[in-house]
């Protein structure tokens, strides 16, 4: 019987830029950091076409779920995994991912996430934004250098021997993500195949501090009108001056974390979170109009974390179910399977996030002016996690239940 092989990739929460200094103010996780960031024309077309991917692959995860389901995925960490599989795959996969992605070269692909990767970790308001890569190939295997080297260049990406085949050596996947995540994901979800030959993955770290904190002794304990249920919630409470925008459907508010920021969507009354999804769009998002307002705002703690198989959402979105990995040197048509694990959590101090996106593959071989605004998150909303700067979403999610 032949062997079956596999190649397993991860990433997680990359944002995609362009960067106007070469000049490194420090070095996180081996990588070095700078502290502007400018787009060329192309990679600004880059960035905003990924961006459209993202709120495509937000809208198309929801509907995968119950309408009683929270969901919270990772357009990033979605778009960083096409991104390295463009660089990994046969050119018919490549021409696939550049289509769904706006058509930019694989060059302009690159520099933005190299780019983006060395900028990001600068500001973040005094909490953290940590990334890493890592290569873990199966011993015996020996993928081509030029793309090792790709991989080291472009993604800082580390490379590590192992045996798949033996759980021990799993678990140095584990603690590596769990070390690099601060616990947050511990342990993937995912199982690996004994027969892996490779895995990639990319880290994010992402702990975000409210400009504003909420005040900890107005917490008190509320209902929460959800989908289904009724609950009592952690409701935090905050009055102050916040950037607010008005849409038909929603009433938006934005709570700023440094460099990055939450935008918290309270469809209005009649309007489904299911149906305030699939009738949003980036061209939507990117063009609300935001104004000051005196905001009367009401907001419960959460947590909510994912894990489920995306490969089918990306199959619609346009991607082939099978492809050859010409550029590691592994030859054939092998099909395609992509998972995403994430964790999102709010509270007084801030917002919490971190995202783990699988990809395998097995072979035989516009707002108004508000004077005052009462905003109650007492009933099911959408939220996203936000680059202040890029505009790049970071995270996206809905809450239907507490």
């Amino acid at each position: 019987m032949k062997r079956k092989s596999y190649l397993i990739g991860f990433a997680m929460l990359l944002l995609f830029g362009a960067c106007d200094s070469d000049v490194a103010v420090k070095e996180v996780n081996g990588i070095p950091i700078v502290e502007k960031i400018s787009f060329s024309e192309a990679e600004g077309v880059a960035n905003h076409s990924l961006n459209e991917f993202g709120v495509s692959f937000f809208d198309a995860a929801v509907s995968e779920f119950s309408e009683s389901d929270n969901v919270v995925v990772s357009p990033l960490s979605a778009s960083l995994c096409v991104a390295m599989l463009a660089n990994s795959a046969d050119q018919e996969m490549e021409d696939a991912i550049m289509r769904v992605l706006g058509k930019p070269s694989l060059s302009v692909l690159n520099t933005t996430c190299n780019q983006l990767m060395r900028y990001l970790p600068s500001d973040v308001n005094g909490g953290e934004l940590l990334l890493a890569n890592s290569c873990w190939v199966a011993e015996g295997y020996d993928p081509l250098a030029a793309w090792k080297e790709s991989m080291k260049k472009t993604y800082y990406a580390d490379v590590y021997s192992i045996d798949f085949s033996k759980e021990q050596e799993i678990e140095r996947i584990n603690k590596w993500c769990g070390e690099k995540t601060n616990g947050l994901i511990p342990e993937v979800d995912f199982a690996f195949p004994e027969n892996t030959v490779i895995s990639l993955i990319n880290v994010l770290y992402f702990n975000g501090k409210w400009d504003k904190k909420f005040n900890k002794d107005l917490t008190d304990v509320q209902s929460f009108y959800g989908r289904d249920r009724e609950t009592k919630v952690s409701m935090m409470h905050m009055t102050g001056t916040l950037a607010v925008s008005k849409d038909d459907d929603f009433t938006a508010v934005e709570l700023p974390m440094g460099n990055n920021r939450m935008r918290l969507y309270l469809p209005e009354e009649g309007v489904k979170v299911s149906d305030l999804v699939s009738r949003l769009s980036y061209a939507k998002i990117d063009n609300l109009s935001w104004e000051k307002a005196n905001v009367e705002l009401a907001l419960p703690k959460f947590r909510a974390d994912n894990s489920f198989e995306v490969s089918d959402i990306f199959h619609k979105l346009g991607l082939p179910t099978t492809c050859g990995l010409d550029k590691l040197g592994l030859y054939g048509d092998m099909p395609l399977a992509i998972n995403q694990q994430t964790y999102t959590s709010i509270d007084e101090e801030g917002a919490k996030a971190a995202a783990v996106t699988t990809t395998g593959f097995a072979t035989s071989t516009g707002g108004e002016f508000l004077e005052k605004v009462v905003l109650r998150f007492d009933r099911p909303f959408m939220y996203a996690i936000e680059n202040s700067t890029t505009g790049t979403i970071i995270m996206m999610g809905v809450i239907n239940n507490l």
